[in-house]
């Protein structure tokens, strides 16, 4: 009959068709209580017909993404060649972060092109697209925020308009910012090199320059300047010269501070501090060492 003829058709179509429920999350979770297999969907909300062979596979749902994985110091970072499959009905692209980004870690962060903050987050539409080497990022923030090297550790990356782009920073000299009223900390071109500092690489303003030297540093001993017995690291970071420095009378205390001796005097301390050359400040070391070999060679010839 008629009507038995329309439910063979209906019975067959159903037969022809596949089936899965719906994908809910990135991960590959579907929804729960949906058969996967042949036949129709009684629920056009929670699953998902096909008719082409093995069409109800997940595979038709995925998008490849670079992995990225967040470290609790330095924040995001590409995770090497590691790869994720993102699941979704419509598949809607990938993301990626600066190291500053707020996101959360998790395996599947990075699927899907929105973004929270679009200054540390950028999506892009094809797989595997969120390729962190095809753009760029600075800190960005005052020099105010990162007048320390510790605080400059909180000031944010954020990304440039252009891949060609340079970022800035102030110039710093034995760990000070130079000119209070110099540049921020930015994407840009520097215009003027001694308030400037440029470099080339996504997030390198972040960073100052060590260019370590020798200095001897000072404490106070018995109400007398006394220099340490060996010479340690001075970082002149953007100076040009590698100065250290010393008080003119060590029984003097002001004028002079306690552990100082990296980098040249300050200005306006002319009559109580003198500057010398790298690994120099500690010129009394070096008269009491020749007298001593001095001595030592008259007792021998004595």
């Amino acid at each position: 009959s008629g009507i038995n003829a329309e439910y063979g058709k209906q019975w067959y179509q159903r037969r022809v068709r596949g089936v899965r429920g719906k994908v809910t999350g990135y991960d590959g979770t579907i929804e729960s209580g949906t058969a996967v297999g042949c036949g129709g969907c009684d629920d056009a909300a929670k699953c998902k017909e096909c008719t082409a062979s093995l069409c109800n596979s997940l595979d038709a749902a995925k998008l490849s993404c670079l992995q990225y994985k967040k470290d609790a110091t330095t924040g995001w970072a590409r995770d090497g060649t590691k790869k994720v499959d993102c699941y979704a009905e419509v598949p809607d692209g990938c993301k990626m972060f600066t190291p500053s980004d707020v996101t959360a870690d998790s395996t599947t962060a990075v699927c899907g092109s929105t973004c929270t903050d679009e200054k540390t987050c950028k999506g892009c539409a094809s797989a595997d697209c969120n390729d962190i080497d095809t753009v760029k990022f600075c800190k960005v923030g005052t020099r105010a925020e990162g007048d320390t090297t510790e605080k400059l550790k909180t000031v944010p990356n954020q990304w440039c308009p252009n891949k060609a782009d340079k970022c800035q920073r102030p110039p710093v000299s034995y760990g000070a910012v130079v000119d209070a009223a110099g540049v921020d900390y930015a994407c840009g071109t520097c215009e003027a090199e001694a308030k400037c500092k440029n470099c080339d690489t996504s997030g390198c303003n972040g960073e100052w320059p060590m260019n370590t030297h020798k200095c001897y540093t000072y404490k106070l001993v018995e109400d007398k300047w006394t220099a340490s017995d060996k010479s340690a690291d001075c970082a002149a970071y953007d100076a040009g010269e590698a100065k250290c420095s010393m008080p003119l009378d060590l029984t003097k205390k002001d004028g002079f501070t306690a552990d100082g001796g990296c980098g040249p005097c300050a200005a306006g301390t002319d009559t109580t501090c003198k500057t010398t050359d790298a690994d120099k400040n500690a010129s009394q070391k070096t008269v009491i060492s020749l007298l001593t070999v001095l001595m030592s060679l008259l007792y021998v010839m004595l």
